[in-house]
């Protein structure tokens, strides 16, 4: 009985210390770390529209950085204005074992003005945090959510943003009632599946796995160019009460036109 406790001891705790590490830099393979500063572990971004100019977008990004060159592809940048809503979920640190050493708090997290040097007045702002940690590599994680209104172009998916970077996954998905209509244009990727939901809603989505990073040349093409990269643009275009469409670039003059007026 007693050695029956014991094993049951073992095993319990060896549990408990497998599920306290999360994202250990061991378990990434060496063809990912090669020439690569950061390596994104996970990418998930999920648009949801509920009208045609209306959405939740949905993002989890959990990224190691290897060395000093790669903490500004860690710094998590987030760009609002008066129609969207941003609610921070989570930013937690890890070291390179996987051990969660910190926790951000929201107060942590700066809020300031996005001011081009231009304008002396703009809605727009930006919610910024910058890890700062000396030992490499580390990783961090951010969840956070965007309630848009007014929501001009759907997204563009872009998941990697650089040279030197690589990834294990990265996924967008997106939905949104049958009746809307969009444009799409993929690069270096195709979505993998089309499904039709229960409550009448169309789900699309694009996956990248096991992605090598890039190392930059003179003279070479542009990143867009070369890396997966996915845009969407509705048909129906609204902004408050000014309606048109997106069918060719005369109707889309003639919109942006009367915004202007």
């Amino acid at each position: 009985m007693k050695r029956v406790i014991a094993l049951l001891i073992l095993v319990l705790s060896l549990f408990s210390v497998t599920k306290a590490q999360h994202y250990p830099v061991a378990l990434i393979p060496d063809s990912l770390k090669q020439n690569a500063h950061l390596v994104i572990r996970e990418f998930t971004k999920e648009l949801e529209l509920q009208t045609v100019n209306t959405g939740l977008e949905r993002i989890k990004k959990i990224i190691t950085v290897l060395d000093k060159e790669g903490d500004s592809g860690a710094r998590l940048r987030i760009s609002y204005d008066k129609d969207s809503e941003v609610n921070i979920e989570q930013v937690n640190l890890y070291d390179k074992n996987g051990k969660k050493i910190l926790k951000i708090k929201q107060s942590d997290i700066r809020d300031f003005p996005a001011y081009d040097g231009v304008a002396l007045y703009s809605d727009n702002r930006i919610k910024y945090y910058k890890p700062d940690f000396a030992e490499y590599p580390y990783t961090i994680d951010y969840e956070y959510e965007i309630k848009h209104r007014n929501l001009i172009s759907y997204s563009r998916w872009f998941p990697i943003h650089g040279y030197d970077i690589s990834v294990e996954h990265a996924g967008f998905k997106f939905i949104h009632p049958s009746g809307i209509q969009f444009k799409k244009k993929e690069l270096n990727i195709t979505s993998t599946s089309s499904l039709k939901t229960k409550d009448d809603k169309l789900t699309e989505t694009w996956d990248c796995n096991n992605f090598k990073a890039v190392e930059d040349e003179p003279f070479d093409v542009s990143l867009s160019e070369r890396l997966p990269n996915v845009l969407l643009m509705p048909v129906q275009l609204m902004y408050d009460k000014y309606t048109g469409t997106l069918n060719d670039w005369t109707d889309y003059g003639k919109w942006v036109h009367n915004l202007y007026t």
